[in-house]
């Protein structure tokens, strides 16, 4: 059993190894694609040549934010992370971040409907981890739809908890995975069987942010129909 278990681990970090360096090998493709084209003055006319650059910006940000998401993953295993708890508006937060999400998902066609409770009091938060917890569940419920391009992003008051969800019409996860969707490398039998592509840390960060928020994530999902992430926090409000 302890040879199994190493055997597995060993799979996963190697499956770890390939995903995050497809994810590197993705941008810096296009960046040098790019940078040549432009560099080689084969580019037409001005509204191209935004075009390029824009695309180039997308790129860049890619591979920032997937270093970023790197390096703070290894702070949070390593319990180095640092929350700095603030009072936070969710209705500007989530904005924020959907705007923000549709601009990087541009060429993905999928569309963001955001709807937020007025009444909803704030919550007590790290506001860049907490829009790294949503921004997670974004990616992931575009990469995990392909066709559907329709996204919801609700947050309401449940049982007196800030409840964030995020809905996808997507592959969805069978029931046997759920248990082991927030371990860190693990990707679910869609993902392998569709060629999805990922680093199988994004749900596992997700889950460390809120738990150091004393929150609770849950997921409600059937295959072939579609997932609901939604994640509970306490609020500031009565």
């Amino acid at each position: 059993r302890a040879i199994s278990r190493e055997l597995a681990a060993a799979r996963l970090k190697s499956d770890f190894v390939s995903a995050v360096s497809h994810e590197f090998r993705t941008p810096l493709a296009t960046m040098r694609h790019l940078t040549e084209i432009l560099a080689d003055g084969r580019v037409a006319n001005e509204e191209r040549r935004r075009y390029y650059y824009g695309a180039q910006m997308r790129a860049t940000g890619r591979l920032s934010r997937l270093v970023e998401r790197l390096l703070d993953f290894g702070r949070m295993e390593a319990g180095a992370f640092r929350y700095r708890l603030t009072t936070v508006d969710l209705d500007e937060l989530l904005r924020s971040v959907v705007d923000e999400f549709e601009q990087f998902a541009a060429d993905s066609g999928h569309r963001i409907d955001l709807k937020v409770d007025p009444e909803l009091p704030p919550v007590l938060a790290d506001r860049e981890a907490l829009a790294q917890a949503v921004w997670n569940l974004l990616d992931n419920a575009v990469k995990y739809s392909p066709g559907r391009p329709d996204v919801w992003v609700e947050a309401a008051l449940q049982d007196g908890q800030a409840a964030i969800r995020v809905r996808d019409e997507g592959l969805g996860v069978p029931a046997e995975e759920r248990k082991e969707l927030f371990q860190k490398f693990v990707r679910g039998s869609a993902a392998r069987e569709t060629g999805v592509k990922g680093t199988g840390i994004g749900l596992a960060m997700v889950d460390y942010i809120v738990r150091a928020h004393r929150g609770r994530i849950l997921v409600e999902s059937t295959p072939g129909t579609g997932s609901t992430f939604t994640i509970l926090l306490r609020t500031e409000g009565p």
